[in-house]
């Protein structure tokens, strides 16, 4: 059984369109989109 890969990544501005068509058609990866950002987010991220 071959699992499929999936990355995923926070949001760079208005970027997200052109790395996920690059990652999915180029790399064959599953592209997991990331929810907005938000303050909460932010304190967990740099608290991790």
């Amino acid at each position: 059984m071959e699992q499929t890969k999936k990355v995923s990544f926070p949001m760079i501005a208005r970027y997200n369109c052109a790395i996920r068509y690059i990652i999915e058609n180029g790399l064959d990866v599953n592209y997991v989109m990331q929810p907005q950002m938000t303050r909460r987010t932010m304190e967990l991220y740099t608290r991790n």
